[in-house]
């Protein structure tokens, strides 16, 4: 035997030893325990270790400040804005007992989003196959848009982890129609409703997913389903006339008819913050597509597949459209739509006729070589008021308190601005009061900016995390002199003396 024969038998041989070895590891009891603890370790040292990477912004400070406040005052504004209770009713109870630091206040997003990881892997391992639910993990630790939301204080990790949940019992109904599931389902579907009003078109969706099963498991299972709808629709009836007088017309909120400039934003931050992955996927899907046809067409499910593309595209398509009639296009509200895309990526790329233990060390290289994961997080940074509040303090320190006035717009940031400059007040319930008596206002309209300029005192401190050209045009015929410093993720503090 030559010796490039040789060498290719050696090759050859440890191959097979290597997928052997593989092989056995898949039949051991702890193994899938311990793709789990794997994957459940780097998103949580990703999530842990970048969970301060910008300061708590107007949104979070907004929720953070309202949960602390009493249960009938939690219900009151909830009334007259448009957010669910569900969230703040948990973080109230969560802040009573862990406290109102950065850390704990977003952990509730970061362990919402650990435990949705861990559901996708058993969903994938009890219905599909083990390799759907490691590539679907492995774009999740990896995507930039859901680290960022796992690390905020805000309903959307805890939407997904519903919705994830959902799904799970979903498919359970499937295998197994019985009326314990579908009611556990109806109050799943309740907790999304009450969670965040637009991921109402989650259940839509799933609606229709499983309108697409119906085709696999039979009418039986959509009887069950069906019971499941009317078991939410029961729960939300009580909570409807506060959803329905909630919903705004084009012109009346601050979101907007959705163009295409927004869906193209919304392709490049869901695609790993790059159109061209984007391109790159729905090459990826055709080609894979054709392959499995052409080769382990057995394997495939179109019934699955249809189902993840449906969870993927459909709440998407349904959000641009009805917000020509109730604007709501903005994509964090969508961002579940993501385990679709992942779970139909995934299960593609598991159905690819090649050595298993090849596909998982190309996912595995690829992942961590071309998607961001957490590295990305600078492209999501939302204000850093932890960098902009101390310099305020170091400026007002020089002079009375009397002589400088601090003027923030647009005037809600008042609360992020608040818990850097004094947590006492931020956590009582007015902490606008307590500003005021500090010469620190929130600004709005020009008529109040008047009103704090007389008289001229003889510093001004203006804070801003909005365009504010007012209120700059009028400083800069004011004061003679002026100084600003920027932080670069936009907010800025303008000195005037």
């Amino acid at each position: 035997m030559s010796a490039e024969n040789e060498m290719k038998s050696a090759l050859k041989k440890g191959y097979l030893r290597t997928v052997g070895f593989l092989n056995f590891l898949s039949q051991a009891r702890w193994f899938d325990w311990g793709v789990m603890a794997a994957i459940l370790t780097v998103f949580l040292c990703e999530a842990y270790s970048h969970i301060d990477y910008h300061g708590l912004w107007g949104d979070e400070a907004y929720a953070a400040h309202l949960a602390m406040q009493k249960i009938p005052e939690i219900f009151h504004v909830i009334a007259l804005v448009r957010d669910a209770p569900f969230y703040l009713l948990f973080l109230h109870f969560w802040i009573k007992v862990f406290g109102v630091s950065l850390v704990s206040i977003r952990s509730i997003s970061v362990l919402c989003s650990a435990a949705t990881l861990m559901l996708i892997y058993i969903f994938c391992k009890k219905n599909i196959n083990r390799q759907t639910g490691f590539f679907a993990c492995l774009l999740y630790i990896r995507s930039t848009f859901e680290i960022h939301y796992a690390v905020e204080t805000r309903s959307y990790a805890m939407i997904g982890l519903f919705i994830m949940t959902a799904l799970c019992l979903m498919f359970s109904l499937a295998h197994r129609p019985n009326w314990k599931t579908a009611v556990a389902l109806g109050f799943i579907y309740a907790l999304i409703v009450y969670t965040h009003y637009v991921a109402v078109l989650a259940l839509v969706t799933q609606g229709i997913a499983a309108y697409v099963l119906m085709g696999k498991y039979g009418v039986r299972f959509f009887r069950f389903y069906i019971l499941s709808g009317i078991v939410c629709v029961a729960l939300v009836l009580p909570w409807l006339p506060n959803i329905l007088k909630l919903v705004a017309a084009p012109g009346e909120s601050w979101q907007s008819i959705p163009d295409m400039g927004q869906v193209n934003d919304l392709l490049r931050f869901y695609f790993f913050n790059d159109y061209h992955k984007f391109v790159l996927a729905i090459w990826y899907s055709a080609i894979s597509l054709l392959v499995i046809v052409l080769a382990n067409r057995k394997m495939l499910s179109w019934h699955y597949l249809g189902v993840f593309f449906i969870l993927a595209v459909a709440p998407v398509a349904l959000d641009y459209f009805i917000s020509f009639k109730a604007p709501m296009f903005v994509m964090r509200y969508m961002m579940y739509a993501l385990v679709g895309l992942f779970l139909f990526l995934g299960y593609l790329f598991s159905l690819i006729p090649i050595s298993p233990a090849l596909k998982v060390l190309v996912a595995i290289i690829s992942a961590f070589i071309f998607l961001p994961g957490a590295e990305g997080l600078g492209a999501y940074s939302n204000e850093d008021w932890q960098i902009i509040v101390p310099l305020a303090k170091a400026e007002r320190q020089l002079h009375d308190a009397s002589e400088s006035k601090i003027i923030i717009f647009p005037p809600y940031k008042c609360e992020s601005f608040s818990y850097y400059w004094d947590r006492k007040i931020f956590e009582g319930p007015d902490l606008y009061k307590p500003l005021r008596e500090q010469n620190i206002y929130g600004v709005n309209y020009p008529a109040e900016l008047k009103q704090y300029m007389d008289p001229l005192p003889k510093e001004i401190i203006f804070i801003n995390a909005s365009p504010a050209d007012f209120v700059f045009k009028k400083l800069d015929s004011a004061y003679a002199t002026s100084k600003h410093i920027n932080s670069y993720t936009g907010v800025n503090i303008a000195i005037y003396r």
